[in-house]
């Protein structure tokens, strides 16, 4: 029933949010590990492109639209890379 076809989804959407959300501070724990996980300056228009590309197809998947509209000039930051990727990726899942 259609009922229950809305219940499975939403229950696989939470588990997918759910696993993202494990693999991510698995990754940070991760991260905090390593001895090069210094900080970097970092472009972050580039750093939103790349994490931005990521998630596009799983935004289809889910009827979401990510409309991002590119600054013309690189904006640097100082920052560890793969933390702000991570920082990027749950604001994109949540």
């Amino acid at each position: 029933s259609a009922l229950k076809d809305r219940a499975l989804k939403v229950t696989l959407n939470q588990t997918e949010r759910l696993r993202a959300l494990t693999s991510n501070l698995l990754q940070l724990g991760k991260s905090r590990n390593k001895t090069s996980d210094k900080n970097q300056i970092i472009d972050m228009v580039t750093e939103v492109r790349n994490t931005i590309h990521v998630f596009k197809e799983t935004a289809k998947l889910k009827y979401c639209l990510i409309n991002w509209i590119e600054p013309a000039e690189p904006l640097q930051i100082q920052m560890n890379p793969d933390q702000f990727s991570l920082l990027l990726s749950n604001v994109l899942i949540n």
